[in-house]
């Protein structure tokens, strides 16, 4: 439980418009609030201390390292909102995340250990590798601003240090003492390995429930790190042997974020030679980089060359140019960019080979100036140009593996209602319907193919129609100006508007679509595969359900009433549709034939259904998650506890089946076992889905979603 403090009588009431609940913290700093907006969503506020108030290169330097902030990837990071002045006073409204910091967790429930540990290291090590990559040096990373929130760890207070440090003299040392680097202590200035020192001591306090050089003073602090050897007996290989990479005095014996995180992921060794880091440095590629392209951070965040790490060399006796395998790379400097691979775990001068894991499912990405890491079905976008994805590129479009995110960023900026995925001409195209019609999109290139030139408003429900060639022809049954023809093996699509109209349309062939009036009020459809040719079932706003032959806008089979209000359909198999209501939970019926369909009870109010051959069913019931049932049986199979969802999708993937649920956020679950495997948007109020689909992209099951009238596409499939 996060505790938040009064307000104390002379703190500011109010910043930017957001309203101060009350305090979550104070540092060396700044403090940083609990607050609201007018709309009820929390935010997290920080604000420089007063002493700085004067200080004009301090208020300068915070802003820019705002800016540097905005550009490091949201999911590892309580994310930037805004920021301004208030009193003159500089200050940053941040995503709040529910959560204790890894130093209360661990006070409260003791040291983390095996799976808990491993997806500590791994968020944390991912934050790091992002951070790095926007040009940020973190400077006091420490388990104190590490959050961990319902949806992983979250590292925080990444660009403050840098500005505060701009308000202290020469000589002051930043950071907190039992997490600094030897070269902090040393007064020289902090760079990206001085953040991996920090990260390791910070992992083994985790692992250990006790700071790692903990002294009685914090000179006898200072005098452990820069002379001592660590110890970690407590913590168990392989996470020991890179730890203890990490806390090398060196800093350029030090791995760099990207390196440590692929061998979390790929390591499974016990730390001996041909163990756990070798095999990471063998994957991690050459990192070789000529001693005048080494960069390292400036006190001002501007890169200089590593003159200071050749001159440490030096003192030591050895020759000042930088051994290649000990080379490192750091800074702000636009080569970072450039990189073709991370740097290899250790200094060890064996020669390295490139990437040959790719059976494992893991391997390093670098196109168009974007760096992502695909790793074991995780994907950590290490580089995203001016803070996103620019359209028609893709972060990792070769290797699309599980919950990753690829391709561009696509939509019109409208609402968008409901979605649907389909081929026209063996063409991926994504359909978005909304208030003002259907548009259809190519997620690849990101670019509008087609617009409904004369469409119903407020689509209701969209779903792609697949012809098959016995299916094709002409019916003479058609009523005047709605026959169709329907190309063998083409596609068209269908869907429903607010005023209860039902519309078809050929995108190839047909200027216009047609429509037909189906219910008074809301109608909802689904379609369904028949050996007669695919038709609708119409869901309306009375409770009725209506079969359509699509072909001739003609009645296909019996109208009856399934409830007081149809909320969702779907069809699982041929001749089968899923039909839910408020009240009435959910039915399978048989609109062709009178068999007695089998009726789930459900919990409480069903807002939507969905189904796929062979999977079981997911029912959403308001306030409580999604019910998953054998739909041939009725029975109850597992249930997901997730209250604020609105909409679900079943898909099938590397032989497993999968149920994507929306509402503020996106997450996939085990459809056997209601398991949660990834969030794919976080729990936010800026994650708010709109509208869902699955389907083929790229020849890969995925799920796209929109949010704010933006489309995203995500890869359900583990790449091998």
């Amino acid at each position: 439980m996060v505790q938040v403090r009064e307000l104390a009588p002379d703190e500011l009431r109010e910043i930017g418009g957001y309203e101060l609940l009350g305090g979550l913290g104070d540092g060396g700093q700044g403090s940083v609030f609990l607050a609201e907006d007018a709309r009820g969503r929390q935010v997290a506020i920080k604000v420089l201390h007063a002493r700085l108030l004067g200080d004009e290169r301090a208020t300068r330097r915070f802003h820019q390292e705002i800016v540097l902030a905005q550009k490091v990837a949201a999911f590892c990071t309580a994310r930037v909102i805004e920021s301004g002045l208030v009193a003159g006073r500089p200050y940053i409204v941040s995503e709040y995340v529910p959560g204790p910091s890894l130093q209360e967790l661990v006070s409260r429930q003791g040291r983390r250990t095996g799976g808990a540990l491993e997806r500590l290291a791994v968020g944390t090590a991912a934050a790091l590798a992002a951070i790095h990559r926007a040009g940020i040096v973190h400077r006091d990373f420490k388990p104190s601003n590490v959050l961990v929130g319902p949806d992983g760890p979250r590292v925080i207070d990444f660009g403050i240090a840098k500005a505060a440090e701009a308000g202290t003299t020469a000589s002051t040392v930043v950071g907190t003492p039992a997490y600094m680097a030897p070269e902090q202590i040393a007064g020289e200035p902090a760079t990206p390995a001085s953040d991996l020192f920090a990260w390791a001591a910070t992992m083994a306090y985790a692992a250990n429930g006790r700071a790692l050089f903990a002294g009685e003073s914090i000179p006898a602090v200072m005098h452990r790190i820069l002379t001592a050897e660590p110890d970690l007996s407590g913590v168990a290989e392989p996470l020991r042997s890179l730890l203890a990479a990490c806390l090398a005095k060196e800093p350029a014996d030090r791995p760099d974020a990207a390196a440590v995180l692929l061998s979390l992921l790929a390591g499974t060794g016990n730390g001996d030679d041909d163990g756990f880091l070798t095999r990471a440095q063998q994957e991690a590629g050459s990192a070789r980089r000529s001693d005048q392209d080494t960069r390292a951070y400036s006190s001002d965040g501007e890169a200089e060359p590593a003159r200071r790490s050749a001159q440490r060399a030096r003192a030591r006796g050895v020759d000042g140019e930088a051994e290649p395998a000990r080379e490192r790379v750091a800074g702000t400097d636009p080569a970072l960019a450039r990189s073709t691979a991370p740097r290899p775990v250790t200094g060890s001068a064996r020669a390295r080979t490139p990437a040959t894991a790719a059976a494992r499912g893991r391997r390093a990405i670098v196109a168009g100036g974007v760096s992502v890491l695909l790793v074991g079905g995780v994907t950590i976008g290490l580089l995203w140009r001016n803070g996103q994805v620019a359209a028609g590129e893709s972060p990792g479009t070769a290797h699309p593996t599980f919950a990753e995110q690829f391709g561009p960023v696509f939509g019109g900026g409208d609402p968008v209602t409901a979605l649907a995925v389909g081929t026209l001409e063996g063409r991926t195209v994504v359909a978005a319907g909304g208030r003002k019609g259907v548009e259809l999109w190519d997620p690849v290139t990101g670019k509008r193919v087609a617009t409904t030139p004369k469409a119903a408003k407020d689509v209701a429900s969209l779903e792609f129609v697949e012809w098959p060639d016995e299916a094709a022809g002409t019916s003479a049954a058609a009523p005047e100006g709605t026959a169709k023809v329907a190309p063998a093996g083409t596609t068209s699509l269908a869907w429903t508007s607010g005023d209860g109209q039902v519309w078809h349309w050929f995108p190839k062939g047909e200027r216009s679509p047609n429509g037909f009036a189906a219910c008074r009020g809301e109608a909802r459809l689904t379609v369904v595969r028949r050996a007669e040719g695919p038709a609708a079932v119409v869901g309306c706003a009375d409770g009725m359900v209506q079969p359509w032959d699509l072909q001739t806008a003609t009645k296909s089979g019996r109208f009856f009433k399934a409830g007081r209000q149809i909320t969702g359909l779907a069809a699982p198999e041929s001749g089968t549709v899923a039909v839910s209501a408020p009240g009435g939970g959910v039915q399978m019926v048989h609109p062709w034939d009178k068999a007695k369909g089998v009726r789930f009870p459900t919990r409480g109010e069903v807002l939507r259904v969905a189904a796929r051959s062979g999977q079981p069913l997911a029912v959403v019931v308001r306030g409580a998650g999604a019910d998953l049932y054998d739909y041939r049986s009725g029975k109850l199979t597992c249930r997901i506890a997730a209250p604020g969802l609105t909409d679900v999708a079943v898909a099938e993937a590397n032989g497993r089946g999968l149920v994507i649920g929306a509402g503020r956020g996106l997450q996939v679950w085990d459809a056997a076992t209601c398991q949660p495997e990834e969030a794919l948007l976080p729990d936010s109020d800026d994650s708010k889905v709109t509208a869902l689909a699955v389907g083929v992209v790229q020849g890969k099951q995925a799920a796209v979603a929109s949010v704010g009238g933006k489309m995203r596409v995500w890869s359900l499939e583990l790449t091998q």
